[in-house]
């Protein structure tokens, strides 16, 4: 019978880069979904049926962080696996990061490294409910109204950018450009600091 191959999510805004890390994964055993950014991940995750072995995102894109991404699809698939990508090193995340130029032999290591670890927990979903730890509950719940929150508004951002005409926008689109940016980065900023407490309880524990 034959082996199918584990399935991995990339996703990178940058179609250059985002072609040659399908080009690597693929001559190293896998198979790959593609997406261009966050939204469009989340759409091809929930239209694929088979099991997603690894989400590979880079952390800065313009519709929705990497790191907000990765909890989401943790959130909806608890058992895939995520390895962030960055050229920053200012990241702070609690999934695993790759440090961005990498070698091809370096993708494959920390890949087959990630898909063999442990899932990650789900920072949304809680504690397990043999702990009934009020505590850890009311502060999942805290990240899981924040990361929709920053989602809403991501999604608002992007209406509003469909709707502006291409060159310079008249005053009024500006303004509106403006404020929902402005909406977008104070709800990112909110789930980050929910999602900052959750950790730091659980790692007190």
């Amino acid at each position: 019978m034959a082996v199918t191959a584990q399935v991995i999510l990339v996703v990178d805004d940058d179609s250059d880069f985002l072609r040659a890390a399908e080009a690597i994964l693929v001559r190293g055993g896998y198979s790959t979904l593609s997406a261009s950014g966050a939204l469009e991940a989340l759409e091809k995750s929930r239209g694929y049926a088979g099991h997603i072995a690894l989400l590979l995102t880079d952390v800065s894109m313009p519709d929705m962080d990497g790191t907000v991404l990765a909890e989401h699809l943790v959130n909806e698939r608890p058992d895939t696996r995520i390895l962030l990508m960055s050229a920053s090193t200012a990241v702070q995340s609690r999934f695993s990061l790759l440090k961005k130029p990498f070698r091809l032999a370096q993708l494959l290591e920390q890949v087959s490294k990630t898909i063999a670890g442990p899932p990650p927990l789900s920072a949304v979903a809680g504690a397990p409910d043999s702990t009934n730890d009020s505590v850890e509950a009311a502060l999942a719940a805290e990240v899981n109204e924040m990361l929709r929150r920053y989602l809403e508004s991501s999604r608002d951002f992007l209406e509003i950018t469909r709707g502006v005409p291409t060159g310079i926008p008249n005053p009024d689109g500006i303004l509106r450009l403006q404020q929902s940016a402005s909406s977008s980065k104070r709800a990112f900023e909110e789930y980050r600091r929910a999602q900052k407490k959750l950790d730091e309880y659980i790692k007190g524990r």
